[in-house]
């Protein structure tokens, strides 16, 4: 699949996946919730990898690396869900817009690397800029302390997971990857929906199983695996990057399918997020020349001359 569309379809589904997690919300409880999408996807994505990719799936040490990826869907996941109650979809994307400093901050203890002046800046923009949404909202009480702290934990998870991917010396197919985490994450979720009362909703709406098999196929299986092959093409902070637009697409949704208010406090604390986000950027688009020039023609002498020209700027 081509880099770009890999990264558009990926920011498309995170966009609109806050949204979906509300709707499904709405009538299931949120281990009940998880445990239905993570299932869905798992039913679809396990006999595939058993007839593809069925040696790879077991090969040596192959768990160790599927248990990092399971981290993105649990605990991350049913923490995710457990907040959806609370806060705006919107609201919700702005908290994850905060992973590509958490992973900054994991690449930081990984490495044991100190942070760039830069880099503190854009931290401290960030926080700023969470401040300003939620204190109004946490003064008046009509949002619990938990529910935005449990988005945070959540895209922390995530962030390690991705840090921890990006670094293991074992690359596996995305799909291999995907179906490894829902095939720990599935047991692990239903044993929380059996231990907090598994309860059926006596009603169930149309937009809220619509909302379960979308994030199961679209928002589980394929965002995985999409996710999954720009971490082994680009860095974990170039794929983090997405989550710059991502708030603000998913924002506009909100308000237009949802009425979520956006309030001057919303917008300013989005721009201050977004300032922060646009410090940490790396703006270094050479790993995507490279990664289309790799696909052209070996002996295309075009190619040559670009990757030469790359190769004295790196």
């Amino acid at each position: 699949m081509p880099l770009l569309l890999a990264y558009v379809l990926l920011i498309l589904l995170w966009s609109s996946t806050p949204l979906a997690v509300k709707w499904s919300s709405e009538f299931f409880a949120a281990p009940l919730a998880v445990a239905l999408r993570l299932s869905l996807a798992a039913l679809i994505a396990v006999p595939l990898v058993l007839v593809i990719y069925r040696d790879v799936l077991f090969k040596k040490n192959a768990w160790k690396y599927f248990a990092w990826a399971a981290l993105s869907l649990f605990p991350a996941m049913p923490l995710l869900y457990s907040a959806a109650v609370w806060l705006p979809s919107g609201w919700i994307a702005l908290l994850y817009a905060v992973s590509p400093f958490f992973t900054a901050l994991v690449e930081w203890v990984w490495k044991g690397r100190g942070l760039s002046g830069k880099k503190i800046v854009a931290l401290l923009l960030a926080f700023s800029g969470l401040l300003l949404i939620f204190w109004p909202v946490l003064q008046f009480g009509d949002v619990p302390v938990w529910a935005p702290l449990a988005v945070l934990l959540s895209a922390l998870l995530v962030s390690f997971s991705g840090v921890a991917l990006t670094h293991s010396p074992v690359r596996f197919p995305p799909l291999v990857l995907s179906t490894g985490a829902l095939l720990l994450a599935v047991p692990a979720i239903w044993l929380c929906v059996l231990f907090s009362g598994f309860e059926w909703p006596a009603t169930v709406s149309t937009r809220a199983w619509s909302a379960t098999i979308y994030l199961a196929l679209g928002g589980s299986l394929v965002a995985l695996m999409l996710y999954f092959y720009l971490l082994a093409t680009l860095s974990a902070g170039s794929v983090s990057l997405i989550t710059m637009i991502t708030p603000v697409v998913a924002l506009l949704l909100g308000y237009w399918l949802e009425h979520e208010p956006l309030t001057w406090y919303v917008l300013g604390g989005a721009v201050f997020m977004l300032a922060g986000l646009l410090l940490l950027t790396p703006w270094n688009f050479g790993r995507w020349f490279e990664f289309y020039i790799k696909q052209g023609a070996v002996n295309s002498t075009v190619s040559d001359e670009i990757r030469a020209t790359i190769d004295r700027y790196k």
